[in-house]
């Protein structure tokens, strides 16, 4: 009889052995599947961030290349203006050479006293003034000075007639009858040069100052200023 219950409780303890060992197995497998879930979420995870790191380096790559090629573009652009600023310097240079070399052409020749006698007219010697010249802004008129003969024989002298035909002359207009003038009394002998008288009608001293260069180009100078 006690051998029996000895047998039963054996069992028993077997039973429940099987039982404990069972649910390890179970529970370990069961944490062994949570935790390769787990692995499996982190991987796919990092998978993901892998390609979106990925895909942004592709996109930094693309915008680095249209950087790049901008780059270039502009440093061509730069080159090229900075080689036609250098042209435009030295043509800059040269129109400024050229300039000054035109207005030492143009410069009326310096006055030092009357190196020419005064011209004559109509057999008289010394014939001093020919003309009142009326100097304005940007405009002169001339009154002829001679009367009587000497009108007619002032009116021979090539240029005096353009003087005498317009109201009003322009600085060109002036200049080009007035070297017909000069002209004329270079070919006298001895070469002569006749005087004027300025009445100043200019509003500034910049104006007077051009127009008494232009006409002491042609004409000694009886009197300056009025």
């Amino acid at each position: 009889m006690v051998i029996q219950k000895k047998s039963i409780r054996s069992s028993e303890i077997i039973r429940l052995s099987v039982v404990e060992l069972l649910f390890l197995i179970v529970f370990s497998l069961i944490l062994v599947l949570s935790l390769s879930g787990k692995h499996i979420l982190d991987l796919e995870g990092n998978i993901s961030t892998l390609r979106e790191a990925q895909e942004e380096l592709a996109r930094l790559r693309a915008e680095h290349t249209k950087l790049v090629a901008i780059a270039k573009e502009l440093q061509n652009q730069f080159d090229q203006k900075q080689k036609e600023l250098v042209e435009l310097r030295v043509k800059l240079i040269e129109s400024q050479t050229r300039i000054k070399e035109l207005e030492e052409q143009v410069k009326p020749p310096p006055q030092t006293g009357r190196g020419k006698p005064p011209c004559s007219l109509a057999g008289r010697p010394n014939t001093e003034i020919l003309f009142t010249i009326v100097i304005q802004e940007g405009a002169l008129r001339v009154i002829l000075k001679p009367t009587g003969d000497l009108t007619e024989a002032a009116s021979d002298v090539p240029g005096v007639r353009d003087f005498l035909a317009a109201r009003s002359l322009t600085t060109a207009q002036f200049a080009e009858a007035g070297l017909h003038i000069e002209r004329w009394g270079d070919k006298q002998l001895p070469p002569c040069r006749f005087s004027v008288r300025i009445l100043d009608e200019t509003e500034s001293k910049d104006g007077y100052k051009k127009q008494m260069q232009l006409v002491q180009r042609f004409f000694y100078l009886s009197q300056t200023r009025d």
